[in-house]
């Protein structure tokens, strides 16, 4: 994810030095600048993708924060430079450098604790919710779900999955599986475990939940298709290229008529359908 990350920062930075370097800033200057609103533009990128497309926004989000570093980096080394050429006088000088690498520790630290806030914040409004709005009203499922994507987006996988866990059994206790809250945090769930090299017990939950998903909501539902696009990819990792192969070739096929050859689904798919054709011997 790193190198895609670094790609899209690349592809929002350098227009933008060569816009600042054009009107005829200091290349230093320009630079930093640059890397400041790429920082800014793929932060609010993350934000507006983060319900709809988690998986990019997560790329934005590690983009816009290496562009946060590299803009602290950029002031520094700045402020450094302006006191040499200056002449400061040494006790002044270094009070500021201090400043200005306390300012760098602050941005590193925000941008390795991105997602902080948020999590405490949606932490608090789902405790008052659970008790003023009930476990499962809408509102309260809804903040947990937000709540979820942001303990993944910091990194904290094990109570992403555990919180989902918790309302998926609670879900299913009262409503039953064909619920829609129920199918919603058990395609979650199966999206958050899908990495996990428990692969029979993520096989499991994904062959329980997708006929399920096929039946209430349809063979062509968003939810449906990344669901068993996660069951192929769990087949490839159990060593099963055949049937994995004529599952994702449907799933390929129906994300191409449903969102079009270039959205991000359809091209994970076909990544996953060119890699298993790669593989050599007979599907």
């Amino acid at each position: 994810m790193l190198g895609f990350a670094a790609l899209l920062f690349l592809l929002f930075c350098m227009p933008l030095l060569a816009i600042f370097a054009a009107i005829g800033l200091p290349a230093g200057v320009a630079a930093v600048l640059a890397a400041l609103l790429a920082g800014l533009l793929l932060g609010g990128a993350a934000l507006l993708l983060d319900e709809r497309l988690p998986t990019l926004a997560s790329v934005a989000g590690t983009a816009a924060e290496g562009a946060f570093v590299l803009t602290g980096v950029g002031v520094v080394a700045i402020v450094g430079i302006g006191y040499h050429r200056l002449g400061l006088t040494p006790g002044f000088s270094a009070l500021a450098a201090l400043g200005s690498l306390a300012f760098l520790l602050i941005v590193v630290t925000l941008a390795g604790k991105r997602g902080g806030p948020d999590r405490r914040r949606l932490s608090e409004q789902l405790a008052w919710e659970r008790v003023h709005d009930g476990e499962l009203h809408p509102t309260t499922l809804l903040t947990t779900q937000k709540l979820i994507h942001a303990l993944r987006r910091a990194g904290e996988g094990n109570e992403a999955i555990a919180l989902t866990e918790e309302t998926l059994a609670r879900v299913l206790h009262t409503r039953g599986p064909d619920d829609e809250d129920a199918l919603r945090f058990a395609a979650l769930l199966v999206t958050l475990k899908a990495d996990s090299p428990a692969y029979r017990e993520v096989r499991a939950l994904a062959e329980d939940v997708l006929p399920r998903l096929r039946r209430v909501r349809g063979e062509d539902d968003r939810m449906t298709l990344q669901v068993a696009r996660w069951l192929g990819f769990i087949m490839i990792r159990m060593g099963e290229p055949a049937d994995a192969l004529r599952l994702l070739t449907d799933v390929h096929d129906r994300l191409c008529r449903a969102q079009g050859p270039r959205a991000e689904e359809t091209r994970a798919t076909r990544a996953l359908l060119d890699q298993l054709q790669a593989q050599p011997g007979p599907q």
